[in-house]
């Protein structure tokens, strides 16, 4: 009987990671790759240190799979006098190297829009559409913090 109930949970676990597996490769490579601390080191903006940062993901199958990542990064600001941090020139530079990397990866920007510290895109590849949402602000202590949200739908493929 423990080998049967042994054997059972391993199939369930497969299962389990295969149906995961499966549904990840509904999404794009877009959404799978994209990292924005990374991006944010790219940009090499010398008056942010990072001190930490976090997120995590969630999925949610059906006849659409629906994804979604969050990430949130908190910086040092380490200003002097003669340097201090342009959050509107940073915020400018995010985008636009966010958006190069969405036509790297073959993503149609359907509509996009900014303000002072925030901005956002929609977009689609096939048959999957996304959305992607950055807002930056400026703490107490000498601290910036990047709040990022994206998420993208997925038309589940018929077996």
């Amino acid at each position: 009987m423990k080998q049967f109930i042994f054997y059972l949970v391993i199939a369930g676990i497969v299962f389990f990671c295969s149906c995961r597996n499966q549904s990840e490769a509904l999404a794009t490579d877009f959404y799978r790759n994209f990292n924005l601390g990374e991006i944010v080191e790219k940009i090499n903006a010398p008056q942010l240190q990072s001190s930490g940062g976090g997120g995590g993901s969630t999925t949610s199958s059906g006849e659409t799979v629906e994804y979604r990542r969050h990430f949130s990064i908190t910086y040092h600001l380490t200003e002097q006098d003669s340097e201090r941090f342009d959050e509107k020139k940073f915020i400018n530079e995010l985008k636009f190297e966010i958006e190069n990397k969405m036509n790297e990866a073959g993503i149609r920007v359907n509509s996009k829009g900014s303000g002072d510290s925030i901005f956002y895109f929609t977009y689609s590849k096939d048959q999957n559409k996304g959305w992607l949402e950055v807002v930056g602000a400026r703490l107490e202590g000498n601290k910036y913090k990047l709040w990022c949200v994206l998420r993208e739908d997925a038309k589940a493929k018929d077996n």
